[in-house]
């Protein structure tokens, strides 16, 4: 049974499961659904209005974090979450810190005031919002990710959700 994915590539979230399901080779169709014009069908797949949801073997799967560790649990080789519980904690955690910490800097804020207000909605920027962002609040946020993250290579000895969540949240900033 093909897996369905409700989401936009736009969002980081449904992004990074659009990776997950690539690195592990699963073939899905993504099924395009805007939240924000779409809201009353994003309700009814989520009970929060959200994306990305996965369906599959007739469940609906929802949350990237839960979609991923999911895919792990189906489909085990390669792992998203690879290494012994010290690795797949810190994989973990730097998962958490994209979806939260990062996103809320780079989407709340820069995406927001730059893709949403400016060039969708065709709504003056706030600029003060943008200058705040990335003279003040994103440069500690960036420091610490550097810290955290190896020169080269990834956090264990493969790619994980680590990579892939953070590169999700950063593709958006470009």
């Amino acid at each position: 049974m093909t897996m369905i994915l409700h989401g936009s590539s736009i969002s980081p979230f449904v992004r990074k499961i659009m990776l997950a399901l690539a690195y592990k080779g699963l073939s899905y169709e993504l099924q395009p659904l805007n939240p924000f014009v779409e809201k009353e069908l994003a309700q009814k797949r989520h009970p929060m209005g959200k994306v990305p949801v996965l369906e599959h073997n007739g469940q609906s799967i929802i949350d990237s974090t839960v979609i991923a560790h999911y895919l792990d649990d189906c489909y085990p080789v390669p792992p998203l979450y690879p290494g012994d519980a010290a690795s797949r904690a810190q994989i973990r955690w730097l998962e958490e810190y994209a979806d939260t910490r990062l996103t809320s800097l780079i989407g709340g804020v820069m995406f927001y005031q730059k893709i949403l207000r400016g060039k969708i909605l065709d709504k003056d920027i706030d600029e003060e919002a943008l200058e705040l962002c990335i003279e003040h609040h994103l440069p500690p946020v960036l420091a610490y990710l550097e810290e955290q993250l190896p020169e080269q290579a990834f956090v264990t000895d493969q790619l994980s959700m680590a990579e892939i969540s953070l590169w999700s949240v950063c593709r958006s900033g470009w």
